[in-house]
């Protein structure tokens, strides 16, 4: 069993993908809460 799903792998490339230099990472950002938000509460 992996730990690496279909979702987790589209997230990482669409996160690695993502141009987000230093002083501008808000897009980056953005990538991750989504990803995160079915786990947290706030």
């Amino acid at each position: 069993m992996s730990i690496i799903t279909k979702k987790s792998e589209a997230f990482l490339e669409k996160y690695i993908n993502n141009a987000s230099p230093t002083g501008f990472e808000s897009s980056g950002q953005k990538i991750w809460l989504e990803y995160i938000k079915p786990y947290v509460d706030e």
